[in-house]
Formats: structure tokens, sequence, C-alpha cells
């Protein structure tokens, strides 16, 4: 079975959607989560900007998804190299 052909939600999609209906505890919440995953991997830039999103609000969380997202391309192209040795 193709792995790609599953639809598998995004690791953002929980921070967007917080974001898009400016709910702050869910954006919070969502962020903490990413965050203790993001910490357990070693993708330590990516989870201080986790950090940083659970305390900011809706307009510097958007902006903090943005650089999240940048950061998050990286940390995976990194670790798929890193898993590949």
């Amino acid at each position: 079975m193709d792995d790609t052909a599953v639809p598998t939600p995004t690791l953002l999609e929980p921070i967007d959607e917080a974001i898009a209906s400016r709910d702050g505890g869910e954006l919070h919440r969502a962020a903490h989560g990413l965050r203790a995953a993001l910490l357990m991997v070693g993708a330590v830039r990516a989870a201080e900007l986790t950090a940083a999103m659970e305390r900011a609000s809706m307009a510097e969380a958007a902006r903090l998804r943005d650089l999240l997202a940048a950061e998050l391309a990286r940390a995976t192209a990194e670790l798929t190299l890193i898993a590949g040795r």
C-alpha cells in the first residue's frame, strides 16, 4: 500500500485551526502538545517556537506559525538525513 495515499493530519493542523477560530485555549493546548513531541525528537528550535506560541497573541501566533512551518521543514529534512545513515 502506498503510504502517501493515506490522508494524515499535518503537525500544524491543530495550530492552524486554533488560529483560524481565534481560540487561545486551543492554541495553547495544540502548541504545548507539539512542543513535547518536538523535544522528544530533538527539534529544539521548533520547540522554542511552539513555547513562544503558547504565550503569544493571535497576531503573533500567526507570525510564529510561519516560522514554525519553515523550522519543521528544516528539522524534518535533517531527521530524514540522520535516519538514512
